[in-house]
């Protein structure tokens, strides 16, 4: 953690000292009056920013402080966008609209931040140095997207002009719920699912489908927490194919602990794509901005940029500024942690559950898996059951004064307790998830007497 908001302070202070230099050293780029200000502002935040890196800070004063980063991200961000324009002049009769750009502008090409920036270029080239595991011969591109959701639509609407009218789309049942509703709205009847966790029913359905397109979670958004042997699967696909074939892999749940390009040979037919949201392990549980990016190693790189260019599913330029510096050992580390704390909560859950007579069944917690998920008794597995739950978790939490939180998502500091796919109708069943946080043995050990009290009182 220490580490953690060492160089998130750092990062942010190198960022804003970059951003001074130039409103330093180019002042004819911005509005005078407008560029004294900023600049004003822009060294009391770094003082903030040393503040932070002189204090040694623990416990509970810890915390404080990476909530005070959290602020000053945000603020960062914005203040360094604040004198950019969304639609940059490439050229200038007397004050540039380029700003921190001024000369990086091509007209037709940069002049619109919808299509490209140059915020989310850096980021992306940055990304894929830090976060993808690579062979020499192939060369990963990333694409930031607005939401995890906005690149998946990107890379579906990509797809499209090679997808006719009797090709076959393969999915996983245990993908996320809203993936499977964008491809039924978007291919209908040739949409075809299959159990990603049996190897060889997934080889038969490949041969006798051959698919334009496969779909698979890395890591399923279900109850039962599907995780497909894709290390086997990947080269096993690549023997069977007959023609080329889009392999598209949400790995936001796994994110820097799963590497497919390892398991993808030399000139495959499998024509690779992943994607997964930034508001995850990428914002070291700041939970900032919504976000998303999208990688491949494939020759149809530009159709994914065009698209996305066309969409209008670029991440916005604040929102790039906002998002950490990528740093792959600190976010190996976090992810490393979490993975530990969920197997320490899930198996002890698990082992309490089949020792007592409670409304649970058993506690689902896959190795490397960042939450585990608790199964309730046929009688119980009902949404107004799920809600008490949690309510009872949390009344119980604030009784011992143990942090907690009832909310969405999974990769933050503080654990959370919630109710999920509420809504999904068909397309996934409703379920409880806790999602573990970074917490130190001691603190997860009153949370694991908080889910006990409550599992074993809820419905008394």
């Amino acid at each position: 953690m220490i580490s953690d908001l060492h160089f998130l302070a750092s990062s942010g202070l190198t960022r804003l000292g970059e951003f001074r230099k130039q409103l330093e050293n180019y002042p004819e780029h911005f509005p005078a009056t407008a560029r004294k200000m900023v600049l004003e502002q822009v060294k009391q935040l770094m003082e903030e920013y040393k503040q932070i890196l002189s204090e040694r800070v623990t416990g509970y004063e810890l915390r404080v402080t990476k909530e005070k980063l959290r602020a000053l991200s945000s603020v960062s961000a914005g203040l360094i966008a604040s004198l950019d324009w969304q639609s940059p002049s490439f050229e200038h009769s007397r004050l540039s609209q380029a700003g921190r750009h001024t000369g990086a502008i091509e007209g037709t090409r940069t002049d619109y931040k919808r299509d490209q920036h140059h915020d989310a270029a850096d980021y992306e080239r940055t990304f894929v140095q830090a976060y993808i595991d690579t062979h020499l011969h192939l060369m990963p591109r990333a694409y930031v997207t607005s939401s995890g959701m906005a690149a998946f639509t990107t890379i579906v609407a990509s797809l499209l002009p090679d997808i006719g009218s009797d090709d076959r789309i393969l999915v996983g049942e245990g993908s996320y719920f809203e993936n499977k509703r964008v491809l039924k709205q978007f291919f209908g009847e040739r949409v075809k699912y299959v159990d990603e966790m049996d190897r060889e029913l997934v080889m038969q359905k490949v041969k006798a489908f051959q698919p334009k397109a496969i779909f698979f979670d890395t890591l399923g958004n279900v109850e039962h927490i599907v995780m497909p042997d894709l290390a086997t699967v990947i080269p096993s696909l690549s023997k069977i194919v007959t023609q080329p074939t889009y392999l598209v892999l949400d790995n936001s749940v796994l994110a820097t602990s799963f590497q497919p390009l390892k398991y993808l040979p030399h000139f495959s037919k499998l024509r690779l794509i992943v994607f997964e949201s930034l508001n995850k392990f990428h914002q070291y549980g700041w939970d900032r901005v919504t976000g998303g990016i999208i990688w491949t190693a494939a020759p149809w790189q530009d159709r994914i940029f065009g698209t996305r260019l066309h969409l209008g599913t670029n991440m916005p330029q604040a929102s790039v500024l906002a998002l950490p510096e990528p740093n792959r050992k600190l976010l190996d580390e976090r992810i490393a942690r979490i993975q530990h704390n969920t197997q320490v909560l899930g198996t002890t859950l698990d082992h309490q559950i089949r020792s007592s007579n409670t409304p649970l069944s058993h506690a689902v917690y896959p190795a490397r898996a960042p939450y585990f998920t608790l199964v309730f008794k046929k009688e119980y597995a009902n949404v107004p059951t799920y809600l008490k739950f949690v309510d009872a978790v949390m009344k119980e939490a604030r009784r011992s004064s143990v942090d907690l939180n009832a909310g969405t998502s999974f990769g933050f500091d503080i654990t959370r307790v919630y109710l999920t796919a509420r809504h999904a109708d068909e397309d996934a069943k409703p379920f409880i998830r806790i999602a573990p946080g970074t917490e130190s043995p001691e603190e997860l050990e009153q949370i694991k007497n908080v889910l006990i009290k409550a599992i074993n009182t809820f419905l008394k």
